[in-house]
């Protein structure tokens, strides 16, 4: 109060500036910082790093380096206790860790994991245990064979041998084959582009037009030419074989005769190519009911 209305000041009560921030600091006479992030600052200018340092590897104790044998004073950030000289023995400890190459008796603290990877077979740096991929296309490609695995077990599908439709060669089919009437491409384009060329035919002479597969002919002919009963085998058709089995429209197309199977019927090469354009002689062997 004194103070206020100009009495004595206190001792502890006297004005001066800050030695940093030159602001007004109070209270005991020996106080010459405003607070304790001044009194730091002025502490850190203050300071000898290299004098520290010397300081600290003076009160070190002296250690043999694990991988060139030398003695060395050491100190660490993180206070663990130093095993090597230098970052040149680190380094070749841990390379030599990672080759399994026993160069050090004691091996380095941490563990960098090499592992085989499941699908290609090729070694890769796990970051865990539960690794087994080198990436993300080896175990899409690792899911996808299981799945494969998986369906071809579970496939209730009938792949016993069977003959072809168009050449009557036997072959058998497996898990994802697409093959069910004919044993290849080639086979199954030979047998569209014919069916495709005999109907392009009769449509361009206005004949009735009907999908006829040549070879339902030929079955329902028992593989016998219509007109002479020879035989024609399966293993002739597409060849010059006077016996070599072909489709033969009982009334030719050019004299108004369909397309269909009612008008069709198995003729051998020969009796195909001497009947030509001409219309039967007499009743075909065999009449089909529409």
């Amino acid at each position: 109060m004194d103070a206020l209305f100009g009495g004595p000041v206190a001792a502890n009560d006297n004005f001066r500036k800050c030695l940093v921030c030159e602001n007004e600091v109070t209270g005991h006479a020996a106080r010459k910082y405003c607070g304790e992030a001044c009194a730091r600052a002025m502490d850190r200018t203050k300071r000898n790093p290299a004098r520290e340092k010397e300081m600290a590897l003076a009160r070190s104790p002296e250690r043999i380096c694990e991988l060139c044998g030398t003695s060395f004073r050491k100190v660490k950030k993180d206070k663990a206790e130093p095993r090597f000289c230098s970052k040149r023995c680190s380094g070749t400890a841990i390379m030599a860790n990672l080759g399994h190459v026993a160069l050090v008796t004691n091996p380095v603290s941490f563990i960098v994991l090499r592992k085989r990877c499941r699908c290609c077979d090729s070694v890769f740096t796990a970051h865990k245990k539960s690794f087994v991929f080198c990436s993300d296309e080896c175990r899409k490609d690792d899911a996808r064979d299981k799945a494969r695995k998986y369906a071809s077990a579970n496939d209730n599908r009938d792949h016993s041998p069977k003959a072809c439709k168009e050449c009557g060669n036997m072959f058998a089919t497996s898990y994802g084959d697409l093959r069910t009437v004919y044993c290849s491409d080639k086979c199954s384009r030979r047998n569209s582009h014919r069916m495709a060329r005999k109907k392009e035919r009769a449509r361009m002479r206005g004949a009735l037009v009907e999908n006829v597969d040549p070879l339902i002919v030929f079955e329902r002919d028992k593989w016998k030419c219509r007109i002479c009963g020879v035989k024609t085998p399966r293993g002739l058709r597409g060849t010059y074989d006077d016996r070599a089995p072909e489709l033969d429209h009982i009334m030719p197309l050019s004299l108004g005769g369909a397309h269909s199977y009612m008008n069709t019927q198995c003729a051998c090469r020969k009796c195909n190519r001497d009947k030509s354009d001409t219309p039967p002689k007499q009743p075909s062997l065999f009449a089909y009911a529409a």
